[in-house]
Parts: structure tokens; C-alpha cells; sequence
């Protein structure tokens, strides 16, 4: 009888150890999938994907929107939000895309700085410039150009002027260093952010002439020249200054995207 008893002891706890080792295992193995979910519950690549595509969906609705009670020729963006109702969206929209564009670009600067110098030094100073546009970025928005005019124009100042200098910065201080470096160095990204930056430089004349007109208000003494240089100024605004910069913005996609798999893989 006592044989029977050890024998029945003896497989019941060898079947229980089995058991609790599996039931051990599978919580560790979910701590760790919980560990690693947390972790990378908002990757940095689709997390400037969407504020990018989001802004851009923003600015384009926003623009059909507003056509009906847009005075002629004033159609910048900035005209655009003078809405009350699209005023306080789009102070919420840049806003997130800024902050989002901003922490996203300190992520890269985490990662270039442990890289060294001149790396660590040009990306510290791009990243200066992404801050700067950010501020005039927010405030363009929180500032409308119909009751502020002149804080709205310095801060759009604080905005181009941040942001092409970045673009300046990364074009021809961080991208010729880019394979030395083994940073993701695909040609239409290089092109792409060159030419964004030579545009601009391009068209910024364009802009500033037409801006005299734009910063006034609705005047019916406006000759045929200086509507005609308003308008022009808005269409490259539209064109160049809002929409190629969201895109440009883009190019930096697989620079967060090479920090997602790097951060995936614990390295």
C-alpha cells in the first residue's frame, strides 16, 4: 500500500511540474510581448506618416472650405484659417504635426549624436532650426494674420526661415555623410530634399512680392499688377511652402524607420 501511495505521489508531482514550468513560461513569454508592445505601441516612421497625411488631408479640406468666403486674391493658407471655426482646428492640427515632427527629429539627433562628430554637430543644429519652425509654425496657427498681422508675419518668418535651413543643413551637411556613416541614403530622398530646398530658394522672391498685398487688408485701389502678384504669391505658398514641405518632411521616413528595426531587435 505504501508503494502505491510514493508511486501515486511521485507521478502526481511529476506531473506538476511540467505544469507549473509551462504556466511560468507563458506569463513570461506575455511580460515580454506586453514589454515589447508598450515599447513600440507607436513606431516613429508611421507616427510621422500620419501627422504628415493628416496635416495634408487638414490643409486641403480646409482650403475647399474656406473658397466660398475668401476675398480675392487673398488666398494664402494663412487666409484660409482666418475662419473661426477652422482658426481653432488648424491651432490643434499644426500644432500636433509640429510637436510630432519635432520629437521625431530629437530621435534622429539621439541617434546621430551617438554617431559623433561632425554628424553629432550638424544634426544638433538641424535640430535648433526644426525647433525654431516649430515655435513660428504653432504660432502662425495660434495668431491669424486678420487680427495679428504683424506677430503672424514674424512668426511664418520663424517658420520658413527654421524649417529651409534644416533642409539646408541635412541636404548638404548630413547627406554627403551618409554611407560613411551607414545611415539610409536613398537617392529620391536626397534629390528630393535638394530640390525642395532649391525651389524654395526659387520661389521666395515670388513670394515676398506678392506679400505687401497679402498683408493688407481688402483694398479696391489694388492695380491689376499687385493683384496678379498676390495671387501668384499664394499659389507658390500653396504650392512650394505647404505641400512640398509636408513632403519633404517624408523623406525622413526611412531614417525612423532603420530607429524602429533597431529598437525592435534591441539593439
Amino acid at each position: 500500500m505504501s508503494s502505491n501511495n510514493n508511486s501515486s505521489m511521485s507521478a502526481c508531482s511529476g506531473a506538476g511540474i511540467p505544469m507549473n514550468f509551462k504556466w511560468r513560461e507563458l506569463l513570461a513569454d506575455t511580460a515580454a510581448v506586453a514589454n515589447f508592445e508598450a515599447k513600440h505601441s507607436l513606431p516613429r516612421a508611421k507616427l510621422l506618416l500620419s501627422a504628415l497625411l493628416g496635416t495634408f488631408l487638414f490643409n486641403i479640406g480646409a482650403s475647399i472650405f474656406a473658397i466660398p468666403t475668401m476675398v480675392y486674391p487673398h488666398y494664402m493658407i494663412s487666409h484660409v484659417i482666418v475662419n473661426e471655426t477652422l482658426c481653432e482646428a488648424a491651432a490643434l492640427v499644426w500644432a500636433l504635426c509640429a510637436v510630432v515632427c519635432l520629437f521625431t527629429d530629437w530621435l534622429m539627433l539621439k541617434h546621430f549624436w551617438q554617431l559623433g562628430p561632425p554628424l553629432r554637430h550638424h544634426a544638433t543644429l538641424g535640430f535648433c532650426c526644426t525647433f525654431v519652425a516649430c515655435i513660428g509654425w504653432i504660432g502662425a496657427a495660434t495668431w491669424n494674420i486678420h487680427d495679428y498681422v504683424v506677430v503672424h508675419a514674424l512668426m511664418g518668418a520663424l517658420y520658413g526661415g527654421g524649417y529651409t535651413c534644416r533642409a539646408a543643413i541635412h541636404t548638404w551637411l548630413i547627406d554627403p555623410l551618409r554611407v560613411q556613416y551607414g545611415l539610409p541614403s536613398n537617392p529620391a530622398c536626397i534629390s528630393l530634399r535638394r530640390v525642395a530646398v532649391l525651389t524654395e530658394l526659387a520661389a521666395a522672391p515670388v513670394l515676398l512680392a506678392g506679400l505687401p498685398t497679402l498683408l493688407g487688408k481688402v483694398n479696391d485701389n489694388w492695380s491689376l499688377q499687385e493683384q496678379h502678384l498676390a495671387l501668384m504669391s499664394s499659389a507658390v505658398e500653396h504650392i512650394v511652402f505647404v505641400h512640398l514641405r509636408l513632403l519633404c518632411m517624408a523623406t525622413f521616413l526611412p531614417d525612423l524607420a532603420l530607429l524602429d528595426r533597431a529598437h525592435a531587435e534591441g539593439v
